[in-house]
């Protein structure tokens, strides 16, 4: 099941083992965007993937007996919470991570060299925020 697509440059930007999230970043590009957008991927226990996509392609499916053989996790996670994420672009290139958490995509005005992995609750409000979520899988009930 496709979960997001773009059609913007992502790089594999930032990891945070101590707390298991992924950052890919898609930097400032010519046309006239002025935002960077970054795609968080929480409760990462294993990934396999290039340094950078063009036209980011993610779909998401269950974790399979198949996958606990090839990528055993190393965290005591229910095997229902575990989704695996293929990524893949218009160049050929693929990849592939198994998360507990789900996906979260920020357009964001932080600074090139800032990471928003540190970011939930950094600010004292949604208005002080460098960032704003425009996607998130899955869904909350209330977005449902």
């Amino acid at each position: 099941m496709q979960v997001f697509s773009s059609d913007r440059y992502f790089k594999t930007w930032d990891y945070t083992a101590s707390h298991h999230k992924l950052l890919l970043r898609s930097p400032l590009q010519d046309g006239g965007m002025d935002y960077l957008i970054d795609i968080e991927f929480i409760g990462v226990d294993w990934m396999e993937m290039p340094t950078d996509f063009v036209d980011l392609i993610i779909e998401q499916r269950e974790y399979t007996c198949e996958d606990a053989a090839r990528y055993p996790i190393s965290r005591h996670e229910a095997l229902d919470a575990l989704r695996v994420y293929h990524l893949r672009d218009t160049k050929g290139r693929t990849g592939c991570l198994c998360a507990s958490g789900g996906i979260w995509v920020f357009e964001t005005t932080m600074d090139l060299s800032d990471t928003s992995l540190d970011g939930m609750g950094k600010w004292s409000s949604d208005s002080d925020s460098p960032r704003r979520t425009i996607y998130r899988w899955p869904p909350s009930a209330g977005d449902r």
